[in-house]
């Protein structure tokens, strides 16, 4: 993993949930490699075999919102599966042309506290503030 990517996976495993910190074990045996192709950088995780599991009933264990180094509008999300976290995933709110990086962590807010939802406009194409709401469990 690149060193930013290591930085923000440590930063998300320290300020999700709570139960986010019993995978930190798993970051010094873990690999990454490109999850998709649309531009964003998320990353597809691989944790060693024989690494100890964290223990959450939730499938996103840190979820936060803030801004690409360009200063565009982004969240990221952190998944586990069985115990073993499998993927660091990024996605845009405001438009976002080509290649892009994860947001800066200074940046970074939790997603329910921030509580908005932006939504692309089908007729304008713009992202807009949505209405609804998603309801955070916690483990």
């Amino acid at each position: 993993m690149a060193p930013n990517e290591l930085e923000l996976l440590n930063w998300l495993l320290e300020r999700g949930l709570p139960e986010a910190k019993s995978f930190a074990h798993q970051v010094e045996r873990i690999r990454a490699s490109r999850w998709c192709t649309c531009g964003c950088p998320s990353i597809s995780l691989h944790v060693e075999e024989n690494v100890p599991t964290g223990t959450c009933s939730q499938s996103v264990i840190s979820d936060f919102v803030g801004l690409t180094p360009d200063g565009k509008k982004c969240g990221v999300l952190l998944f586990q599966k069985a115990g073993k976290l499998i993927l660091l995933e990024a996605y845009q709110q405001d438009p976002i042309d080509g290649t892009w990086g994860f947001p800066v962590i200074s940046s970074l807010q939790r997603f329910e506290d921030v509580g908005q939802v932006f939504v692309k406009d089908p007729q304008t194409g713009r992202f807009i503030q949505s209405n609804s709401q998603f309801r955070k469990d916690s483990c």
